[in-house]
């Protein structure tokens, strides 16, 4: 209950908007993967060979990056990365590197080496506030600088004894990237992929050369927008949000499940949501989370350092767009 409760509320976040026109040839396919819903969809009867090879190799990467998978990758790493250096494959290498990489740009806003703060807060789940003394403990090992990474021999050694890497921030974004590619090495021309709140788009959009994404307000459970943005092929969006999956704990405040590396507490910001759009999908994955930790008054240098496009959503419910692509949408 609790995995399908987290999508329920994540999907009223960001919406690829379809039209009913004529001649549409969509074939849709969802599936329940990487804790949430993966839905791809298709726009010519040629390709419909290629659904199951697709979903066979999202079950792959979720088998390497699943932190919570016992017979993950990434849990064997997380067990054994203090007292050994691990030789990892090449997608976990490739994944790591990325928001290792992010995480400095960001001077940590965006930090892959959360595991400790994440498992402490346990949001979603836990009922009870943790102690101060746990959280400043849990943060003292909540670092990408405690990373020690080899690039020839593509291995990784933590630091500190009880330290782990989470990729929820980044690894659908990095997964998605994988899919896309994957689908365009196949000959597929036209798609788009939402990816539990990561949507990457091949093609042209449905309304044209443009594909229309609705951002919708967080706690509204209809089907309004408080914007629709236009995104051309190649593109990647991702949102993240403050209600997207929340804890009220016994001193009644809800808690929010994006927690700054910062501070080793939920973020609590003037941002209801913030959606970030770039040609990179891990990229546009990450910053999201970066964007929500730093707030609205670091949006414009994130968006001038990266080149993305960033839609800030306040708590008053007013939007500001930062674009530093000078491209088209």
């Amino acid at each position: 209950m609790k995995r399908l409760k987290r999508f329920a509320v994540s999907t009223l976040l960001i919406l690829l908007i379809f039209s009913s026109c004529r001649g549409n040839e969509r074939i849709t396919k969802s599936e329940f993967a990487l804790d949430t819903v993966v839905t791809l969809n298709l726009y010519s009867r040629k390709d419909e060979w290629i659904i199951e090879p697709f979903f066979r190799y999202l079950r792959e990467l979720e088998g390497i990056l699943d932190r919570y998978d016992e017979k993950s990758e990434l849990r064997m790493v997380n067990e054994k990365a203090y007292s050994e250096e691990v030789v990892l494959s090449d997608v976990l290498f490739d994944v790591i590197s990325k928001g290792f990489e992010i995480a400095r740009e960001t001077d940590g806003a965006f930090d892959i080496a959360i595991g400790p703060l994440v498992d402490l807060w346990q949001i979603g789940t836990r009922t009870s506030l943790p102690e101060g003394g746990d959280v400043e403990r849990a943060l003292s090992l909540s670092s990408w600088e405690y990373l020690d990474l080899d690039e020839e021999k593509h291995s990784i050694r933590f630091q500190k004894d009880g330290m782990s890497l989470d990729l929820g921030g980044i690894g659908k974004g990095y997964i998605a990237s994988l899919l896309m590619e994957y689908l365009k090495e196949n000959g597929v021309e036209r798609a788009s992929l939402n990816l539990g709140g990561n949507i990457s788009l091949l093609g042209d959009g449905e309304h044209g050369k443009y594909w229309r994404i609705g951002i919708r307000r967080p706690e509204d459970d209809r089907s309004d927008y408080v914007d629709v943005i236009e995104v051309s092929s190649g593109r990647n969006v991702s949102t993240s949000g403050g209600y997207e999956r929340y804890s009220i704990f016994d001193d009644g405040k809800r808690y929010s499940h994006i927690i700054s590396p910062k501070t080793g507490y939920p973020v609590e910001g003037d941002l209801a949501s913030v959606t970030v759009v770039s040609t990179d999908a891990s990229l546009a994955d990450a910053l999201s989370t970066a964007s929500y930790v730093v707030g609205s008054e670091g949006l414009e240098e994130l968006s001038e350092k990266f080149s993305v496009r960033i839609i800030a959503l306040k708590g008053d419910q007013s939007i500001e767009t930062y674009d530093a692509t000078n491209a088209s949408p």
